[in-house]
């Protein structure tokens, strides 16, 4: 049975793999056959989409062969049965499944054994011949020719698509522009990241297409199996700035902290509003490495995925900071916005004084400004002339008011000074204040005044005299106590405390005294400087200053106090004698000029022709002098009085009276004309005497002969010093001193008179006398210092070289210098004329010439005293130009307002008609040489002149106002 089946089934086994491989052929066959359709039809129509679908399933239907009809064991019984007609019906009783429980085993084993007998001696081969037909191998074999004939050229493109454009590098997620060409096809795809996208076909086989990549990757195009060589798209990252830091450096004059700012998530817009001069610093971070920075900027830098810079906040702008990575490909930007705070300029004005001022007798402005600023102020400045004066830090306050005396000096009689005020912010930003103009009163006005301040000056330092004697008399009465108990120790203090008090009262006149200012008196005020100078009053305050602190009242020092202190009343008396001698010289002064101009100017009235206006001269010339008449007689210079009164007795005030009456008349008087000029003639020339006196040869001779006594006092104290000590000795050096304290007593009044010699003399004549005292004790017993020998030898050399110093200069020797100036000067103007045609090196050389001239002009001109200052230094400038040849219009200009000044001084020394106010007067009328009477007989003339007194009275209409202003610029520049 087994035999039989085991036959059965390789039948039907090699029936099976013959029917596959057969089928296997034809579906090989229809495969091929498919494969070169496609190839030869997408070759000549470019296969679309939907033929892409129909060619996968066309290849599957070349399987159908292999997947029907296969043969089945039945089959293989069925086909046993046929072959060998005795098996028919047996062999499904034997092969499973086909036999059934209803089978007859009996039958079964029947069919078995035949079979097995029919099957014994028979070979497989008989039955299954293994062999295929070249009818099954013939197509495939064409096909395979076929193939390997024209498969590989049906498929070919020529030329190849090709990627002729591909922008790189490029940034990420950025549009790339890639072109390919290929004439052979109508359409390409582009291939990338695993993708495919149809290019845009821009005609004559060119194709493109834009994509945004966000790697580096190949790229090719193509169509099907028709593609391009790959080229790699380099993609670079976007440059991003992941983190940025603002640090503010505001300006270091607020002193303020920089100020950090981090901006979260940076945007490419940031608005910077900060006060104009602040830093602005910027650093930050990337997300790939830098390659470098640009922009208008102070500093930059990148290190790595770092980057920082810094600019200046000034003004309006935009700064626009670009960062580049390694391939300078990738940038990114920051957009800085400026809006700067500006830092406004300060402002500043002055509260008082107003526009003008004019000086008084202290030669002190009081000064009042304000100034503000918004962030601060740095500090206040004062300019006048070409000094400046600086009003101190300011401290960075944003507001300040600030109040000041200003010292004026060097300003002649009616000269004006402009001061302005400037602040400065922390910034250095500056403003300037309109100026003030401040002007010296004409040499009139001045006058007056100056002789009532040295009043004042003197009745202040009498009181203070009466008050240190006062003050020396207590320190005598702890003197002379045995021991001092706790009350008078109080007591004590008290006084100490009250000297000291009156030093700062002291301090206070010195320093009223030395604002004194005027150019005819400049020496004697000088002098009288020095006297103040010498109080001591710094000794006074040192011993003053030991005694409290050590609290040491012992009678040495309460006796060494109470000798500083007498120094100190002596020099008071004397300064005291001193002003009031200074206020007879000023009060003499203002006399005499007075007298001489009104002597003046009757002697003009006496030349003119007498009418209603010339007796209005003449009664005010008698106004005048009734009232110098009047103020001599209250002098309280006996010899001042006198004279008022003697001229008093004269009659001449009635006779001028009388004059103008007969003036009125149209008649004058001869004879009382005579008798007026004679008796003003002889009033001037007597209170010129009596100036003359002061500073006269007699005063000079009378100086020199103290002089020769302490040239005397001096040979007999150098004989003293190599000779040995005695009791004769001592008393010839005691003689000595008491001879030096002779002569300074007989000075004091020569000096009061003339103020000759500097009041130095008396402190070095003082001294001396105390150490000659001191020596001649000593001789006695022993030799003394050589040193101190020759220590009073200088003071009494020194003495007599003081006492030989010439004499201040009068009104009247100022006068006759300044005509020879004024000469001078306009003989250099007619030089410097003459010289311009004249070319070349000769008017060098004259140029040289004459500014050596105009040198010594500057010389002597600071010779008449210090208010003549400011025209010498102009003439000094104008040497310096002449030297280096300059000579333009601007010298010529310059030299002609040089004469213009020197008049001016010239007229100011001139001029003594001295009054409390400024008067405008009438000129003197002259009439013409034929009289004739007027038709209206004068009335019309009255009448105008009425009118004229009732308009000068009026104030002026306010449109003049700016005409006024702009005459007072005019005048001042």
């Amino acid at each position: 049975m087994n035999d039989v089946k085991t036959f059965v089934l390789k039948v039907y086994k090699r029936k099976r793999n013959l029917w596959l491989l057969k089928r296997s052929l034809i579906s090989l066959s229809l495969f091929l056959t498919s494969y070169l359709f496609w190839l030869w039809f997408s070759h000549l129509f470019y296969i679309t989409i939907i033929e892409w679908w129909i060619m996968p399933f066309s290849f599957l239907l070349t399987l159908i062969p292999i997947l029907s009809g296969r043969p089945t064991l039945s089959s293989a019984i069925d086909y046993l049965e046929d072959r060998i007609v005795e098996l028919k019906g047996r062999l499904y009783l034997i092969m499973e499944p086909f036999p059934s429980p209803l089978d007859s085993k009996k039958f079964r084993k029947q069919a078995i054994k035949e079979c097995s007998q029919l099957l014994k001696e028979r070979d497989l081969s008989e039955f299954v011949n293994f062999r295929i037909g070249f009818n099954y191998i013939s197509p495939l074999l064409i096909l395979l020719v076929l193939l390997f004939t024209f498969g590989f050229s049906i498929n070919t493109v020529e030329p190849k698509p090709v990627l002729s454009y591909v922008e790189e590098p490029t940034l990420e997620s950025s549009p790339t522009l890639i072109l390919a060409e290929c004439p052979t096809l109508r359409k390409l795809y582009l291939f990338y990241d695993n993708k495919e996208e149809k290019m845009i076909c821009l005609g004559s086989g060119k194709f493109a297409l834009v994509i945004k990549p966000d790697n580096s990757m190949d790229v090719s195009a193509g169509y099907r199996i028709w593609r391009s060589e790959s080229r790699k798209l380099k993609v670079v990252p976007i440059l991003l700035i992941e983190k940025l830091a603002l640090e503010y450096q505001f300006p270091s004059y607020l002193g303020v902290l920089p100020l950090n700012d981090t901006i979260p998530k940076p945007v490419n817009n940031i608005l910077i509003r900060v006060l104009s001069g602040t830093i602005v610093s910027f650093h930050g971070r990337t997300n790939e490495v830098l390659g470098g920075i640009h922009g208008n900027l102070i500093n930059c830098k990148v290190a790595g995925h770092s980057f920082s810079g810094n600019f200046k906040v000034e003004g309006d702008n935009d700064i626009e900071v670009e960062l580049t990575d390694t391939f300078s490909f990738g940038r990114s930007y920051l957009h800085f916005t400026i809006r700067p705070i500006r830092d406004e300029p300060p402002s500043i004005e002055f509260i008082t004084p107003g526009r003008y001022f004019k000086l008084d007798k202290r030669m002190e402005v009081p000064v009042r400004l304000r100034a503000r600023d918004d962030y601060g102020l740095s500090s206040l400045k004062l300019f006048y002339g070409d000094a400046e004066k600086d009003l101190g830090d300011a401290m960075g306050v944003r507001f300040i008011e600030d109040s000041l005396n200003l010292e004026v000096t060097n300003l002649m009689p009616g000269e004006t000074l402009m001061v302005r005020a400037a602040a400065y912010d922390l910034a250095g930003n500056k403003t300037i204040t309109p100026p003030i103009n401040i002007f010296m009163p004409s040499l009139e006005e001045m006058f007056s005044n100056y002789r009532e301040f040295s009043d004042t000056l003197s009745t202040k330092a009498y009181e203070l005299q009466k008050k240190e004697e006062e003050l020396i008399e207590k320190i005598e009465e702890y003197l002379f106590k045995s021991k001092l108990n706790p009350e008078s120790i109080y007591g004590l203090k008290e006084t100490l405390k009250e000297q000291k008090d009156l030093l700062s009262e002291i301090e206070k006149m010195v320093e009223l005294a030395k604002k004194m200012q005027n150019p005819l008196i400049m020496e004697e005020l000088s002098r009288i400087n020095e006297l103040l100078d010498e109080l001591g009053m710094k000794e006074l305050y040192k011993k003053l200053e030991n005694i409290e602190i050590n609290q040491d009242f012992t009678d040495r020092k309460l006796r060494e106090l109470n000798l500083t202190q007498e120094k100190l009343l002596e020099a008071l008396k004397l300064g005291r004698k001193s002003l009031e001698s200074l206020k007879e010289l000023m009060e003499l002064n203002e006399f005499l000029s007075r007298a001489r101009e009104i002597y003046k100017e009757q002697n003009i009235i006496a030349e003119g022709t007498p009418n209603d206006s010339l007796a209005f001269i003449e009664e005010e010339l008698r106004e005048k002098l009734s009232e110098l008449l009047e103020e001599m007689k209250n002098s309280l210079n006996k010899e001042i009085n006198e004279l008022a009164y003697d001229f008093g007795k004269t009659g001449t005030e009635q006779k001028m009276v009388n004059l103008a009456g007969e003036m009125r008349k149209g008649k004058m008087d001869e004879i009382k004309m005579e008798e007026i000029n004679k008796a003003l003639e002889s009033l001037y020339q007597n209170l010129k005497n009596m100036c003359e006196c002061r500073t006269g040869e007699k005063v000079k001779k009378a100086i020199q002969q103290k002089a020769w006594e302490l040239g005397f006092v001096l040979r007999k104290h150098n004989e003293l010093i190599d000779k040995e000590p005695g009791i004769l000795k001592g008393l010839i050096e005691q003689s000595l001193s008491e001879s030096v304290m002779k002569v300074k007593r007989e000075l004091e009044p020569l000096f009061l008179m003339s103020f000759a010699f500097s009041p130095r003399v008396f402190n070095n004549l003082s001294e001396a006398s105390s150490k000659m005292e001191e020596l001649g004790e000593e001789i006695i017993n022993k030799k003394p210092l050589r040193s101190s020998m020759e220590k009073v030898r200088d003071l009494l050399i020194e003495s007599i070289i003081g006492l030989f110093s010439s004499p201040p200069r009068s009104s009247q020797a100022m006068m006759s210098a300044m005509n020879a100036i004024m000469n001078e000067q306009k003989s250099i103007s007619n030089e410097l004329q003459q010289i311009i045609p004249i070319p070349g090196s000769k008017q060098i050389d004259i140029l040289r010439e004459l500014s050596q001239k105009q040198r010594r002009l500057a010389r002597k001109l600071r010779e008449l005293g210090e208010a003549l200052n400011p025209i010498a230094r102009d003439m000094e400038e104008v040497a310096s130009k002449m030297e280096i040849g300059e000579l333009d219009e601007k010298v010529l200009e310059r030299q002609i307002k040089l004469l213009d000044r020197l008049l001016e001084a010239s007229e100011s020394i001139r001029r003594k008609d001295i009054s409390k106010k400024r008067r405008s007067r009438p000129g003197i009328f002259v009439s013409p040489p034929k009289i004739t009477l007027p038709k209206d007989l004068g009335e019309e003339k009255k009448a105008l002149r009425i009118l004229l007194e009732k308009r000068m009275k009026e104030p002026y209409p306010k449109a003049y106002e700016k005409e006024i202003e702009r005459y007072i610029r005019k005048l001042l520049e």
